[in-house]
């Protein structure tokens, strides 16, 4: 699986110190039908590193489609989603799209 870096943003903790968002779209090969027949599948991971040290969420094969994961990268991104959430975030968008 391959890790492509999406973006960076900044967070400020509750004791009013920087913490870190990474953003990443992950890549993988996922058997399609046929043997030997493979496509990409994409998902997504955030890591978050502050104070308290770091946390990683990773939700792999959520799309085929760089479109759908273009998108789904963008919401994260913009609405500055975290680690702790990122799975149900991911299942709400999921089930309106």
């Amino acid at each position: 699986m391959k890790e492509l870096f999406a973006a960076e943003r900044t967070l400020t903790a509750v004791d009013g110190r920087p913490e870190m968002l990474l953003y990443s779209v992950l890549v993988d090969n996922v058997e399609q039908g046929a043997e030997d027949e493979f496509c990409e599948s994409y998902g997504v991971q955030i890591v978050r590193r502050g104070t308290a040290g770091k946390e990683i969420t990773a939700v792999p094969n959520i799309t085929t489609s760089t479109r759908v994961i273009d998108e789904l990268m963008e919401q994260l991104i913009s609405g500055l989603v975290t680690p702790s959430c990122l799975k149900n975030v991911v299942d709400d968008w999921l089930a309106v799209h």
